[in-house]
């Protein structure tokens, strides 16, 4: 029993003693770091703007689902729920846009290939 407890005790120091060492060379992110600049804002818009390679041609819709009409380099195509390619996602369908995420940031995608960015 006392040896559990002297590996306890060694195994939660080495963690904690871990924990403070990587805060100080800032190895552990803070998600409730809520700061954000527009320089970096600014960045990852005009980042998502590149690397979307598709506009959005149509939305067709029936029996409670909805089909997006893309116009991609390979083609046109038609997607069912959602669609991946690199870091960009389609994350939702509407009946008049498509909900689409890059690194975290949200955009909506009108017919047409309008891009306006999620607040």
């Amino acid at each position: 029993m006392f040896n559990r407890v002297l590996v306890i005790i060694f195994i939660l120091t080495l963690l904690i003693s871990g924990i403070s060492a990587a805060e100080d060379i800032n190895l552990i992110r803070n998600p409730f770091n809520l700061q954000k600049t527009e320089e970096s804002d600014e960045f990852i818009w005009s980042d998502m703007k590149s690397a979307i390679n598709f506009v959005l041609t149509g939305i067709m819709e029936g029996n409670n689902k909805r089909i997006a009409v893309l116009n991609t380099p390979e083609g046109t195509e038609l997607i069912k729920n959602t669609y991946s390619q690199d870091e960009v996602k389609i994350v939702q369908i509407d009946s008049d846009r498509i909900r689409i995420r890059y690194k975290g940031k949200l955009a909506y995608m009108l017919i047409g290939g309008e891009l306006i960015e999620e607040n």
